[in-house]
Parts: structure tokens; sequence; C-alpha cells
């Protein structure tokens, strides 16, 4: 089983490039094989609409952001569920993967408690810290917490942003359908046009047949009164033969 993450490369909201590396970040500390997909790669449209359908969505009407967990095609879930099983050390069963026990809690103990001083780690843990790092002053009070959001514009304009690549990438899905289905209407059309040629054409064949047929029996027709004549003739000429024998015999009479 491989785990895939689904990520965007191009995405301009600092809070989703932040939780993208904080979740590659976790699954490197807890040794987890996995598999990034950078979605916005070209000729990785498959596997962006198959995330998109089989994703979470947060808002009504809006695409699944990044980054996306599955354990090769079966949904894990998204970075909100990630990060809550983060937080109690579950990680693992998040993953539908078998949890390798004491390395697990090991890392996680050392990961979770790493603390900075100066930026530099604690002496005795070389893993990288994932604990967000806060700025102080010589007071103690903090100036500068790297695990708040950044509000504003910058981060706004990023969202807005990533929803018009989105919106770009269902036009061009869009504009590919009505191409498919202006295609199939012209192919349908040429043959709707062949079977009223071929229609049109066995109709002037039947014509020209019956024309013929109708000529035959008109020249049928023509030659019955030929012969129906040359009886009548016959017929006279017998009784004018008749006549003339009897004329004789009366005058030898």
């Amino acid at each position: 089983m491989v785990i895939k993450v689904y990520i965007s490369g191009i995405s301009a909201s600092k809070e989703i490039k932040k939780r993208q590396q904080r979740a590659l970040l976790i699954l490197d500390s807890c040794k987890v094989d996995y598999e990034p997909i950078d979605i916005t790669e070209p000729g990785l449209e498959a596997m962006r609409e198959f995330m998109v359908q089989n994703s979470k969505v947060r808002e009504p009407n809006k695409t699944p952001l990044s980054p996306q967990f599955f354990n090769d095609d079966v949904y894990c879930g998204d970075f909100e569920d990630f990060d809550s099983a983060v937080e109690i050390n579950e990680v693992f069963p998040f993953l539908k993967l078998e949890s390798n026990g004491a390395d697990f809690q090991y890392t996680f103990n050392n990961v979770n408690n790493t603390k900075t001083t100066n930026g530099d780690h604690d002496k005795g843990d070389t893993r990288k810290s994932i604990t967000p790092e806060k700025e102080e002053n010589d007071e103690g009070e903090v100036i500068k917490d790297s695990s708040e959001k950044d509000d504003g514009d910058g981060d706004a304009k990023g969202e807005e942003e990533d929803d018009e690549f989105w919106a770009q990438d269902d036009s061009k899905k869009r504009k590919k359908e009505d191409d498919e289905i202006e295609e199939e209407s012209k192919q349908s059309n040429e043959v709707e046009i062949e079977n009223e040629d071929a229609s049109k054409r066995l109709k002037t064949d039947g014509i020209e047949d019956e024309v013929e047929e109708a000529a035959e029996e008109e020249e049928v027709e023509e030659e019955k009164p030929e012969v129906k004549s040359e009886k009548i003739d016959e017929e006279e000429e017998a009784v004018e033969e008749e006549e003339e024998d009897n004329f004789w015999a009366g005058k030898g009479d």
C-alpha cells in the first residue's frame, strides 16, 4: 500500500503551502513511505480529477484544498483530519497503516517536545522540529509566532488565485466537453446526410424502374391493337370472298 499525498506546487496561498510543508515533514518524521503528487503538473489531469471527485469539500461549491491523503485509492482525509490525528498520535490509523509502535511514539514525543533556543534544536535530538517558532523580546513577550495564520490581503489574494486556477481548469474541461459534443453532432449530421443521399438514390432508381416498366406496358398495349386490326382485316376479307362466291354461284343458276 502506498500513501499518496496530493499537493499543489503552484498554490499562491501561504496557508496551503505551510500545510503541505508541515504534512510532508510529519510523514518524514514518522518514516512513512509516501508519494507526493503535484496535481498542477502537466499530464496529471486525470490524477487531479480523481482527487477532486474523491476528496472532502469543506465549503459548498468549492474545490477540495490540498493536501489530501489517500492510501492507494482509498481516501483518508484532508489536512484538518490529518492534523487532528497528529494531535492525538493517531497518524498511522488515519493513514490506514499498521503502527510501528515504540518508534512512532518516540518520534512524536521528540517532535512535539522539541524546543528551540535562538533557532537551534536542543542537544540530543537530531530530528527537525515541527514546533512553530516564536520570537520573544527581552521581557519574554512573544512578538512573532509562526503558527499564527497570515491574515490579510496576501493570503486572500492567494486563495483567489487558487480559485481562478480551478475555474480555468473547469473552463478547459467544459470546452473539451463542448468540442466533443460538437464533433459528435457533426458526425451525426454527416451520417444523416449520407442516409438521405442513399435514400434519394434508391428513390431515383425506383422511379426509373417504374418509368421503364410503364414504357414496356405501353409498347405491349400498342402492339395489341395491331394484332386485333389484322384479325378484323382477315375476317372482312373472308366475308367478301364468301359473298363473291355466292354471287357467281347465283349467276350460274
